[in-house]
């Protein structure tokens, strides 16, 4: 891919790098808003008083 862009050398190294750092925090991002999501699903399960179940959508 860098070399179809003409990227070469300490450029090529840099945007790796770049990139690299740019996919840690995006799977960081995912994962947090993954975990925040499961948070809510525990707080609207647990009001509807249906038990532990965290993924319990009805209380039949």
């Amino acid at each position: 891919m860098f070399s179809a862009l003409s990227i070469k050398g300490a450029d090529r190294k840099r945007a790796v790098g770049k990139l690299s750092l740019a996919a840690e925090r995006a799977s960081s991002w995912l994962w947090k808003k993954r975990e925040e999501l499961e948070t809510y699903h525990q707080h609207v399960v647990s009001d509807q008083h249906c038990g532990p179940a965290a993924w319990r959508v009805s209380c039949d």
